[in-house]
């Protein structure tokens, strides 16, 4: 199944280039075969995919995806608009599929002056056949059978997640910031997707609180249980449960990987780390927090001071030292995700080197007042 992260590309008049993901949520591969742009103003710039390909046709595993960087040059007047078309063997799309040749093409419209759309919902159809049992109505002569229409709709659970980031660590990525049930027993998914450019470990999947269970869980790869390794693009989909009791339970779902960066809090624990999706039984959820795109990096670092400066007290000719050596503790805050997010330029330099300078005014108060170097 291909999904489309656009439903289409608006440049809004400007040269640029935007992103464009095509993800395999499906459970067979996925090929794709080509991919054409039509208009000369728009073209494809570069080809991103989980699988290391940089050109088409490539085949995409079961959560794979591919990251096209669509570009577009203004022309001094006028507003064109073109179309990327794409082919695979994809008859499942969140876009409109076409059968041609044996395979299937999708298509994005572009436009030069105008905005982008968000991705269409999945329609997925399912058609079954449901044998069912009749016994004789009791009493009737001769013996009557009831014939039935049953109509079984399926729905379709399509996790929809942001692009892929040019991180190059594990990101998890959940689908909401917290679950609530609205004092209804039912059930409600929760997506855990890896947006990194390094394989996701999802370790375990705790629920606290006797109200709250996970029912199942579904990863990409055909994976039903932890622990489950996600490659870049991957995910799992957890149906979380809850079971109406009196009063108001409240828990939580406690997720250990060894993801450092997260749309969640991340707490370090023993090398690993943690996330917390809260679970309120009367309430509503809350919607995923954003992509981190800044990290908070400390560093410790040794900064000699030069010593540029002394004060020559003149009745005793002493010198006196204003600056010392230190050591000092900076934290440098690093960019990330520069090319998915458009962060430009890329602000990669933790070092944070400079000239440090100390003015020690107790040192010159004394110097002033006719006092030796410490006050002698």
């Amino acid at each position: 199944m291909a999904y489309f992260s656009a439903g289409s590309l608006g440049f809004g008049g400007q040269t640029g280039t935007e992103a464009l993901t095509v993800a395999n949520s499906g459970q067979a591969s996925l090929s794709l075969v080509t991919a054409i742009p039509s208009g000369s103003a728009f073209g494809i710039s570069q080809i991103s995919c989980t699988n290391g390909a940089s050109t088409l046709p490539t085949t995409l595993a079961p959560a794979g995806a591919c990251t096209f960087s669509v570009s577009y040059v203004a022309p001094p007047s006028g507003a064109p608009a073109g179309s990327i078309v794409f082919t695979d063997d994809a008859s499942l799309s969140n876009l409109a599929s076409t059968a041609s040749d044996g395979n299937f093409t999708q298509s994005i419209a572009l436009s030069g002056s105008g905005v982008g759309t968000q991705p269409p919902t999945a329609s997925v159809s399912v058609n079954e056949m449901i044998t069912t049992a009749d016994a004789p109505l009791a009493g009737a002569l001769p013996p009557l059978h009831v014939s039935e229409t049953i109509t079984a709709v399926d729905t379709a659970v399509v996790a929809a997640t942001p692009p892929l980031t040019q991180i190059g660590a594990p990101l998890a990525y959940f689908s909401v910031g917290s679950l609530g049930f609205g004092g209804q027993s039912g059930t409600l998914p929760l997506t855990v997707s890896n947006l990194g450019k390094l394989n996701l470990s999802l370790m375990s999947a705790i629920p606290s609180g006797s109200a709250f269970s996970i029912s199942q869980t579904v990863c990409g790869g055909g994976a039903s249980e932890l622990p489950a390794a996600l490659p870049p693009g991957g995910a799992c989909l957890f149906t979380v449960s809850y079971a109406a009791s009196a009063g108001a339970p409240a828990g939580g779902i406690l997720f250990t990987d060894n993801a450092p960066l997260s749309n969640l809090s991340d707490t370090a624990a023993g090398g690993k780390f943690t996330q917390s999706v809260a679970l309120n039984s009367v309430g509503a959820g809350t919607g995923p927090p954003a992509v981190p795109t800044r990290v908070a990096v400390s560093v410790n670092e040794a900064i000699q001071t030069v010593d540029f400066t002394a004060v020559i007290l003149p009745y005793a000719n002493q010198v006196c030292h204003l600056t010392h050596g230190a050591t000092v503790s900076v934290t440098d805050f690093q960019s990330i995700v520069n090319q998915a997010l458009g962060v430009s330029p890329a602000a990669n330099d933790l070092s944070g080197d400079g000239v440090v300078n100390v003015l020690d005014t107790q040192l010159v108060a004394n110097a002033a007042l006719g006092k030796g170097c410490w006050g002698q």
